[in-house]
């Protein structure tokens, strides 16, 4: 349904004369990824409403999805596949900050933030088989998941020293569901490549 939206939007275009008939592939491709991003805020906020927890969904994907982009990992084979992955992976995350705080201490959050910061440091980027990196964009993108990690790992511990421990938590299962799809991605990987 959204692509053949996304393809009457571009021959629109391209009748208006605003687009040229060769980028018409490329602009198709943007309003599938723009649809297909709205799609995905939009579920993501309904679920956070429909759980109670609209401002730690949304700060969870606030946190999760510049990190995620930047150091890679697992993809799934399929959008489809790839929305329900994202979806039970939000839904896990948001028991996981309805619970987590009222098992353990705010250290236990912090000791979760830093191990899997550790893990993020020592293996992003994982490329994605069907977008491998050159050394270049490996240069670029780990750079980018650094500082990106730093400045959560920053906000994430003085909201712990500054009493707030909501945050940390946020922080810290944003980090671990990075580090988590880090290792599935290695691991994906790891079977293509034995596969072939």
């Amino acid at each position: 349904m959204t692509k053949g939206l996304c393809s009457r939007i571009t021959d629109s275009l391209m009748q208006a004369g605003a687009i040229k008939a060769e980028d018409k592939e490329v602009y198709e491709y943007g309003l599938t990824m723009m649809f297909s991003n709205v799609q995905n805020l939009v579920t993501a906020f309904i679920v956070g409403m429909v759980m109670g927890q609209i401002w730690e969904c949304l700060l969870f994907q606030l946190a999760f999805i510049p990190l995620r982009t930047n150091a890679g990992g697992y993809h799934a084979s399929t959008k489809r596949r790839c929305y329900f992955l994202s979806l039970v992976m939000l839904i896990l995350a948001l028991l996981g900050l309805r619970y987590l705080p009222l098992l353990l201490s705010a250290n236990a959050g912090l000791v979760i933030l830093f191990l899997s910061s550790a893990v993020i440091v020592m293996i992003a980027p994982v490329e994605n088989k069907n977008k491998p990196l050159d050394q270049e964009e490996k240069k670029v993108y780990g750079r980018r998941a650094r500082l990106i990690l730093a400045c959560e790992v920053l906000v994430g511990c003085v909201c712990c020293f500054l009493a707030d421990p909501g945050v940390l938590w946020v922080i810290a299962l944003s980090t671990l569901s990075s580090a988590l799809s880090l290792i599935a991605g290695i691991y994906d990987l790891h079977c293509f490549r034995k596969e072939r």
